[in-house]
């Protein structure tokens, strides 16, 4: 405590002795002169995600596909004990909200949604990159 007050009082006596600077009179148009020269790179303030859109999208789809493919192949057993649990919760999942009631559609048919699915996620994420980059220019 009592360096610190020696301190205090050294500085105050020196200190107290100095005049205080004045800047010059256009110093502050020479600040604002240099930030307006100054160019922000606006991507590194961009909010990137952990997963993407696409990532999401393929995660989504992947989940639809399996309980789809359960949904109209569910009746055969599930040999292997690695899946045994996936089976059982499809199972409660299905006895929550049944889709064997869905009427029942056919392969080229499934197939061709699928694919439209598809192309259609390609296509948006395309078209969004597109408009980004048109927007920031």
């Amino acid at each position: 405590m009592k360096e610190e007050e020696k301190i205090k009082i050294l500085s105050d006596k020196y200190l107290g002795n100095l005049p205080l600077e004045q800047p010059a009179a256009d110093f502050s148009d020479k600040i604002m002169q240099q930030l307006q020269v100054t160019t922000v790179d606006h991507s590194y303030f961009m909010y990137k995600p952990l997963i993407s859109r696409r990532g999401w999208a393929a995660i989504f789809c992947m989940l639809g596909v399996f309980v789809g493919y359960y949904s109209i192949y569910g009746d055969k057993n599930i040999t292997s004990q690695e899946f045994e649990w996936v089976a059982i919760k499809i199972q409660a999942f299905l006895s929550i909200a049944p889709m064997r009631t869905l009427p029942q559609m056919s392969g080229t048919f499934i197939s061709i949604m699928l694919i439209f699915s598809v192309m259609a996620i390609i296509e948006l994420t395309i078209l969004n990159k597109i408009f980004n980059y048109r927007s920031s220019q």
